[in-house]
């Protein structure tokens, strides 16, 4: 289990005000803790469901709430992550046990499992036909149940996530990494931690009225997986910009929110 992280996240529980405040190009979603925890149950229990071997989970979607969702579920499920672009994934030589992407060109075709995610924040489903036995990553996640325990035994990998770059190297993201101080925009991790003991956070805080709320601009998924958790544990709102959205866009959501940025 990767223990600091699940203490992180938001339970059924935190249904008083928003966590995650989501913009892109022409569209806004505000999700509140348990709606966030009902996705994170859903995902992991697809996972538990379908997956059964392969190097971890790929994430493909780019910088979008659908890729936040999905780390965490694969979390609460006690797989790794891996964020990178399908070609990036198959340079390195990985077989993910399940690739999900807002586009099917970043599937990874040798993933046990497939899944389409709509990109549309607001979509209940794919909006076109599938490829043959790739799964919706909306609709098909609401046959899964709102709450899933996390098996404590299960066995994890030594980091919950590996960002691969297009000249082939390999970043390790340990849960210090992604939890261990408050989010800068463009800060990445110490190192390579593989195996090493990352020291236990505080207690983590839950989102608190008239707290402000912290502008999350990256370039990548997995640096803001960073910002949007260590906000969480500040117990903040995280107002995440999607890709494609611009400096407009983030002045907007800046101002709209209460943002520091």
């Amino acid at each position: 289990m990767y223990t600091q992280l699940l203490e992180t996240l938001p339970a059924a529980h935190d249904s008083d005000r928003p966590w995650l405040v989501c913009y892109g190009l022409d569209q806004r979603i505000e999700l509140t803790g348990r709606v966030l925890s009902m996705w994170h149950a859903k995902v992991a229990g697809l996972i538990t469901n379908e997956v059964f071997s392969g190097d971890g989970i790929h994430i493909g979607t780019g910088v979008h709430w659908r890729g936040v969702i999905w780390a965490c579920g694969a979390w609460l499920a006690g797989q790794h992550v891996l964020v990178g672009t399908a070609d990036t994934v198959r340079a390195a030589g990985l077989s993910p046990g399940l690739s999900v992407a807002l586009d099917d060109e970043q599937l990874c075709p040798d993933a046990e499992v497939q899944v389409l995610a709509p990109p549309q924040s607001l979509a209940l489903r794919w909006p076109a036909q599938l490829p043959p036995l790739v799964l919706d990553g909306a609709a098909d996640l609401m046959a899964y149940p709102d709450h899933y325990a996390p098996v404590s035994e299960a066995s994890t990998s030594s980091v919950p996530l590996t960002e691969l770059d297009r000249q082939g190297r390999h970043t390790y993201w340990s849960e210090d990494d992604l939890l261990g101080a408050l989010y800068h925009p463009g800060s990445r991790p110490a190192g390579d931690r593989v195996g090493a003991q990352a020291p236990g956070p505080e207690a983590t805080a839950r989102p608190a009225e008239g707290q402000q709320a912290v502008l999350v601009h990256e370039n990548g998924l997995a640096p803001a997986l960073r910002g949007v958790l260590t906000t969480w544990r500040a117990g903040r709102t995280a107002v995440l910009l999607m890709e494609g959205a611009g400096e407009d866009v983030a002045q907007a959501a800046a101002r709209q929110e209460g943002a520091t940025w």
